[in-house]
């Protein structure tokens, strides 16, 4: 068999060399002691306060979207959708 890797390209012809074959032995008897009950104290201040700071920034960019739109209907775009009626001066001229 013809030993294939990176710097020894295959053989012209053989597309892909058959695999070498593995020989398994049977597993050998495996003994699992449980571990001891341990008790775990869990700080959950890490959580809240992440959780308190998601919060925070989705309330920060609803407060940002709000300002957003209020500032687009309040001036461009609602100069846009009722536009000012044409302003009318009459002179009259002196005699």
């Amino acid at each position: 068999m013809t030993e294939v890797n990176i710097n020894n390209p295959p053989p012209e012809g053989v597309v892909n060399p058959p695999p070498e074959r593995v020989v398994v032995s049977p597993p050998e008897r495996v003994v699992v002691t449980p571990p001891e009950r341990v008790i775990v104290e869990r700080d959950t201040t890490d959580r809240t306060s992440a959780a308190t700071i998601n919060f925070l920034t989705v309330l920060l960019v609803l407060v940002a979207v709000i300002a957003i739109l209020w500032f687009l209907f309040t001036g461009p775009l609602q100069a846009a959708m009722y536009p000012a009626p044409p302003t009318n001066i009459n002179v009259t001229p002196r005699p």
